[in-house]
């Protein structure tokens, strides 16, 4: 699975003053499916297969491995609800990974 966030280059005063872009995601490993939340949209919700009980979350320069559950996990990928639907690279997501299937 891919998320999209913002790139690290994607600020204006890239090319003057070596500024960084930051973007967060923010992993969560739930027991049950999170509730529904006004402050939150929903962009991608999925099963993944995890035979080994982890996931790794990361880019090109590094990565973090992440618990997960054993067997299936159920993905849920959310932004704040104000985050515009045509923003393709947002400055954060959340990363809900509760039991699959």
């Amino acid at each position: 699975m891919i998320a999209l966030v913002r790139h690290a280059q994607d600020v204006e005063s890239f090319a003057e003053e070596s500024e960084w872009a930051e973007a967060e995601v923010l992993v969560r490993l739930l027991p049950d499916d999170a509730p529904e939340s006004a402050d939150r949209r929903e962009i991608y919700r999925g099963v993944l297969h995890t035979p080994s009980g982890r996931v790794s979350v990361g880019d090109a320069d590094s990565e973090v491995i992440h618990p997960a559950h054993p067997g299936w996990t159920r993905i849920v990928v959310t932004v704040d609800a104000e985050v515009p639907q045509d923003d393709l690279s947002p400055d954060a997501i959340r990363v809900d990974l509760s039991p699959g299937e």
